[in-house]
């Protein structure tokens, strides 16, 4: 029953365009990933496009999308990605078609650590750290495919 009033008191904050406050963003993100809930609030770096972070000093660099290319399936996704990582700005070394909206069986994503070391391997960093206003992407093609079993992560509701 909590969860329920949670869900409708979001509905009520998103209909008047009110913003919601941190707690009630963070209950919300507990109670739909708490996968995400645990690594928050990230620490990031000053200075990059991306949103990356260190836990620590000596902890490595991680980093997450900051734009996404969002679509149905066979509604061209997977053309713009290719097209838009030819930008000089866009590194190449990373996996953009995670499916992390979906949370689809051939998603690759797995959890928020999993997603994030999809934009933290070695040459992607090099790149974000050489190049400060590198832009890594996520661009899965599935995010808003209208079947039952697809959108998993954008339709939790337990």
């Amino acid at each position: 029953m909590r969860r329920l009033a949670l869900i409708y008191a979001l509905a009520l904050h998103a209909r008047a365009a009110v913003p919601l406050t941190y707690s009630e963003r963070m209950a919300a993100t507990l109670m739909v990933a708490p996968d995400v809930h645990r690594e928050l609030p990230l620490p990031l770096e000053p200075g990059l496009a991306s949103p990356c972070w260190r836990r620590n000093d000596t902890a490595p660099l991680q980093c997450l999308p900051v734009f996404f290319i969002a679509g149905a399936m066979l509604s061209g996704v997977g053309d713009l990605w290719a097209r838009v990582r030819k930008h000089a700005l866009v590194p190449m070394h990373h996996d953009a078609l995670s499916h992390w909206w979906t949370n689809h069986p051939r998603s690759r994503a797995g959890d928020f650590a999993t997603y994030a070391r999809r934009f933290s391997n070695a040459a992607t960093i090099r790149a974000v750290e050489a190049t400060p206003g590198t832009l890594l992407g996520d661009a899965s093609p599935a995010s808003f495919t209208f079947m039952f079993a697809e959108s998993l992560r954008l339709h939790v509701s337990h």
